[in-house]
């Protein structure tokens, strides 16, 4: 049983309206242009209060359709939920500022849903599209004037809807309770969503929205065809919970084709062949296969004859084919080599792609094995709907593999590059022009390899175990050390490459494999350049690749290595006339910050006894293990000797548990004194500002330990890649930390903003513009330094420390904004109608991704170009800055929307206010600097 939103033709609500197959389980879709007026008329049928709450527009509180303290009166308070059999009217005003930029589509994709009980409501199915298009962008019938698809990807937990909860228990009594979770398209599973007919050479809009209260993710693939996303082509669309995309696409071909996420878990020319080859892993032992596995690859030959191999160099990867999109067919001869049936059957990129086999002309077999010592030649066509946009990278990066059974073929190594030139770029041979000398081109794919799937595991325990009859292919460990994280197929720092300073250098990289989570990828030391923006953390999904530039700021030699947190760093000695350098110039200004890490108690903000909680507050993450912590966390001094606090004002006081902001500019020269006040070793790192004094070989420990008492100073020279670019904002955000345990030190508390800003802003300073830094972060205490000292000392009777108790874990996770959960976070003041920059930061670890939604409040980003958005992805060691005028007085929510993360307290409340309310009655020529910070500052008058 579900709850769904459906239209009906008039007041009555008694004649209901038809709507399109392919729209399912979606809710009637709702379309605006700016400065248009909604009016929603909402009768509640079902048997569970619910509301209409929208994402990416500004309203008044009485038409928020979520419920919350936020000191409203009761009648403002009936859209927060409605009874059933009740009914509500929502009016919302489309102002401009919620509208698409310049740069963005016609019409720009968000939602309307129920937030009653943000979990069990969107379980419940409560979901549908809410479409805010330019002036002019519809037609008189209320519609597009193109094509439109809505597509909804998510993910239902049956067990955590409002009716599969009633369900359970009726199976519980029969001890026959089974967790239902479905993966859907529009509420349809395994390819039955009916009624997407498209014409074909007829452009088509696709919104698109992910949804589910838990964090899954999806690389979604439309088969054969490309997508553009912000002027950008794509292949596959990175859908995770709250997210919102507008894509175009053109279809090329009449046919049948499939849409599906390319995650393997979530699914049950050149002249080349697949060969078999050995790849080195990890340590041998007597149940374990070890470092050496047989494998498959794709390898280029010279000719035809399949007898001379191209190189005789070692690799798991696929040769790198490359194409220009001229409307050009490109051959491939693929010989099969390989014991099992395989092909070179999905290019992830390509719009066509057709495969000749002897004595089989003129049927379609593209998607048919090549079986051992056969031959296939496979022609695949670049057509400008593969290649670059011009807001796009000269190169895309693509993938091929093999298609005839797409889990079990990867998993034993047959991947390779695949790169889409714009026109010119490459020679008759296939190389690549270059266009500046100094451009340097670079392949890397970051797989997991999941040795258990291989068609080869068999053949590796007999071969490669020292006793293979004591193996136990069902043994957990066994299984687990089987899964292989490798950069191009080596591991541990196996893999090198020379490159200059100054050079600039393309990478190529991909992720692939069969995991089902995202890739951070951290090019420490230096930035590279995506969307005109300077970045240190690439985040890649699943069986997706990107191209990015990077320009060397540090001489030596590159060294490689890969976990799922992946740390790249450039080597080099610091030499005397480097530093000279430095000290000669005199373009920057010198910055000095005082930093201490000391300790202190942290209740996160939840200084109620847990025997006042209401339930209902126990569900929202309010019941904890501890009443409070001891954390250490980063402190401002005033001096060198650490003897006077920097107190902090009501500007800083936002921060929480963050250390001081440091602020510097391009060209600056920053020194950082850190002293250790703790009672253990502790670091200090920038991240994305590389320190000469701390590189260190990967591998061991990042920057030296500073020991309790002890006095560190750290010298920075900001340069311009470090910064904002020409066309970001004026400041970037950044973060510093501790760096001996990453994953202990920053669960403990040692994190701190960093803003990075182009030259002359921090001297004139804009009081028009107000900052926030926000830190998206779960923070768990079992990962701190200090949580067996915290159990000692606060796990009093009749608190009992269990290790086998399932609360442990849960009940000492703090899913934080700033260290405050619940809506706690003091010091988020705005003044109406006034510019505010956000700057949001996430250094979460293992897939923990932010979906950060502003209630009410719709806001711009910059990358390229500036587009509007409602929800901003935050995934871990990405940190962005967003830019909104407030237009709606009141208090509202800033929070996670992914379900799990809102529930358990990643929530807090901002006070948006009209300062006339406070200023009427001060006259501006009394003091015009007084009258400007007034503007910003709690005032008691």
């Amino acid at each position: 049983m579900k709850a769904v939103y459906w239209e009906y033709t008039d007041s009555t609500f008694s004649t209901p309206k038809p709507k399109a197959p392919w729209t399912g389980i979606l809710g009637p879709t709702i379309r605006a242009e700016v400065n248009d007026k909604v009016v929603v008329h909402f009768k509640n049928f079902a048997s569970q209060p619910y509301s209409v709450h929208p994402v990416g527009i500004s309203y008044w509180k009485q038409s928020e359709g979520a419920g919350y303290d936020d000191a409203t009166s009761s009648q403002e308070k009936e859209d927060d939920a409605v009874a059933p059999g009740g009914s509500y009217r929502y009016v919302w005003d489309i102002q401009p500022a919620s509208g698409p930029t310049l740069t963005d589509p016609e019409c720009l994709t968000y939602s309307y849903s129920s937030q009653v009980d943000i979990i069990r409501d969107l379980n419940s199915g409560l979901i549908g599209a809410l479409l805010i298009c330019k002036a002019g962008a519809l037609g008189n019938d209320g519609h597009q004037k193109v094509p439109v698809y809505i597509l909804l990807f998510a993910v239902f937990d049956e067990a955590r809807s409002w009716y599969g909860e009633s369900r359970m228990a009726r199976e519980n009594l029969q001890k026959s309770r089974v967790k239902k979770v479905f993966h859907t398209i529009n509420g349809y599973v395994n390819s039955t969503l009916p009624g997407l007919k498209l014409c074909q050479k007829t452009s088509v809009f696709w919104h698109l929205i992910g949804m589910g209260s838990s964090s899954e993710i999806h690389s979604i693939r439309f088969q054969d065809h490309t997508l553009q996303v912000h002027n950008h082509r794509k292949v596959l669309v990175e859908v995770t919970p709250m997210s919102f995309a507008t894509a175009e696409m053109k279809p090329v071909a009449p046919g049948k084709f499939l849409i599906s996420c390319q995650i393997h878990s979530h699914q049950i020319g050149k002249l080349n062949s697949s060969v078999i080859i050995t790849s080195d892993y990890v340590v041998r032992g007597p149940q374990r296969i070890g470092k050496v596995y047989k494998k498959a690859a794709y390898v280029e030959y010279t000719d035809k004859t399949f007898r001379v191999r191209k190189t005789t160099e070692k690799s798991l990867m696929g040769p790198v084919l490359r194409g220009e999109h001229v409307m050009l067919q490109h051959y491939v001869i693929v010989i099969g080599d390989f014991q099992q049936c395989v092909n070179l059957g999905r290019h992830i990129g390509l719009t066509r792609t057709q495969m000749f086999m002897f004595g089989l002309e003129g049927k379609d077999l593209k998607n048919n094995g090549v079986i051992p010592n056969e031959t296939a030649v496979y022609m695949w066509t670049i057509t400008a709907e593969d290649g670059p946009t011009k807001a796009d990278p000269r190169c895309l990066t693509r993938l091929y593999q093999s298609t005839v059974n797409p889990e079990r073929d990867l998993a034993s190594g047959l991947v390779g590059h695949l790169i889409v030139c714009y026109r010119k770029t490459l020679d008759k041979r296939g190389n690549v022009v270059r266009w500046n000398v100094f451009h340097f081109f670079r392949h890397l794919t970051f797989a997991v390899f999941d040795e258990n799937k291989s068609w080869y595991i068999e053949e590796n325990i007999q071969k490669y175990t020292k006793d293979p009859s004591k193996v136990d292919p069902n043994d957990p460990s066994f299984y687990k050390s089987n899964v292989m994280y490798n950069v191009n197929g080596l591991m541990y720092n196996n893999l090198n490459f020379m490159t200059c300073l100054g050079d600039v250098t393309l990478w190529h990289v991909l992720n692939v494999g069969t995991q089902s989570n995202f890739l951070s990828v951290y090019f420490m030391g230096n930035t590279f350049e995506r969307d005109k923006m300077y970045e240190t953390v690439l985040t890649l999904f699943p069986m997706s690749g990107e191209t990015v530039s990077m320009e060397m700021e540090t001489a030596g030699m590159v060294n490689l290595a890969e976990t799922l947190y992946f740390a790249f760093a450039v080597h080099g000695q610091k030499s005397d006339k480097e530093n000279k350098i430095y000290l000669r110039s005199t373009e920057g200004k010198y910055r000095s910050y005082y930093i201490a890490a000391e300790e202190i108690m942290w209740d996160y903000g939840l200084t109620k006894p847990q025997q006042l909680f209401k339930p209902k507050e126990m569900r929202k993450g309010m019941r904890k293990y501890l009443p409070k912590y001891k954390k250490v966390v980063f402190r401002a001094y005033l001096d060198q000797d650490f003897k006077y606090p920097a107190s902090r004002g009501e500007l800083e006081e936002h921060l929480g548990i963050m250390g001081p902001v440091i602020k510097a500019e391009i060209n600056d020269f920053l020194t950082v004194t850190f002293k250790n006040l703790a009672s253990r070793p502790f670091s200090f790192h920038l991240h994305g500002v590389f320190d000469r004094s701390q590189g260190q070989e990967f591998g061991e420990t990042l920057g030296e330990a500073v020991q309790p008492q002890e006095v560190r100073v750290y010298n920075w020279k900001i340069t311009k890649r470090q910064g904002p670019s020409p066309r970001d904002f004026n400041c970037k955000a950044w973060t510093y930390y501790s760096t001996l345990n990453m994953e202990k030190d920053i669960n403990s508390g040692l994190i701190g903003p960093l803003i990075v800003c182009k030259p002359g802003t921090l001297n004139n300073l804009d009081l028009d513009i107000q900052e926030f830094y926000l830190l998206f972060n779960v923070f768990d205490e079992t990962k701190s330094w200090y949580f067996d000292e915290n159990i000692k000392e606060f796990c009093t009777p009749p608190c009992q420390f269990n290790k086998d108790d399932p609360w442990l874990e849960i009940g000492n996770k703090f899913a934080a904004i700033n260290g405050y959960v619940a809506e706690t976070l003091p010091g988020l003041l705005v003044p109406q109608h006034h510019l505010v920059h956000w700057h949001l930061l996430n250094m979460g670890g293992d897939g923990e991704f932010h979906a950060v939604h502003f209630h009410g409040l719709p806001f711009t980003v910059r990358s390229d170009q500036e587009h509007r958005m409602g929800v901003y992805r935050l995934y871990p060691g990405v940190f962005g800055t967003v830019e909104m005028r407030p237009a709606m007085v009141g208090t509202w929510m800033v929070e996670c929307s992914i379900g799990d993360h809102q529930l358990s307290g990643m929530r807090a409340k901002l006070l948006v206010y009209s300062p006339s309310m406070y200023l009427s009655f001060i006259p501006v020529s009394v003091d015009p600097c007084l009258y400007k910070m007034l503007q910003w500052n709690r005032v008691s008058l």
